[in-house]
């Protein structure tokens, strides 16, 4: 797709959207198109992370452009390999701790990515993780912590994670299975069968 084209395509764009170059069908071309777009300080286009760009507001000469938040390009630019909050991280994107993290920990299968400002990565080696949305890793990282780092009771997990099952950001089933290919943490296995058998 020639520049022209990518630029037109862009305006079409709600601000918010996430941009990869094989949006526009790939090629050195229009990465370059993309990455010219992402200097010009004028453009609504900025560089999140390697080969991921992001449609911000139109960039001024007082606010200049606007970044998306840390978490957001980790778990974008992580995307299919089971990337979520780790750690603390995780207690603190439930909800469930009033602390904040001065960088994210983010966990993901496979090798770690290219560096990302504000954000930490850690590796994971159950590639079954991959199935998981970025709320159900944060609950499996939670789970194995627990009660570490969290700062409610018990009965408020369980009330949350009820309340994300209602809104279908957790599979219950898929969790339970994924979990089991979860080496040596017995304090997940521990704190998934209390959780299952409360919510039933």
């Amino acid at each position: 797709m020639s520049a022209t084209l990518v630029r037109e395509k862009i305006k079409t764009l709600p601000v918010g959207t996430w941009i990869r170059s094989d949006m526009f069908g790939g090629g050195n071309a229009t990465e370059q198109c993309l990455s010219r777009l992402a200097r010009d300080p004028y453009s609504p286009v900025v560089r999140a992370a390697h080969g991921l760009y992001f449609l911000s507001r139109p960039g001024d000469s007082f606010f200049g452009k606007q970044y998306p938040p840390p978490l957001a390009t980790a778990i974008e630019y992580g995307r299919g390999r089971g990337v979520g909050p780790s750690g603390t991280s995780a207690v603190s994107f439930l909800g469930l701790t009033s602390q904040v993290p001065p960088r994210w920990s983010v966990c993901l299968v496979g090798s770690t990515p290219h560096r990302l400002t504000g954000v930490d990565w850690e590796v994971r080696n159950n590639p079954l993780r991959a199935v998981l949305n970025e709320v159900e890793i944060a609950t499996l990282e939670m789970l194995t912590l627990f009660p570490m780092g969290v700062e409610v009771e018990w009965g408020e997990v369980v009330e949350k994670i009820e309340k994300l099952i209602s809104g279908n950001q957790i599979d219950l089933a898929k969790l339970v299975r994924v979990s089991k290919a979860e080496k040596r943490k017995p304090g997940l296995q521990i704190n998934l069968n209390q959780l299952l058998e409360d919510l039933s």
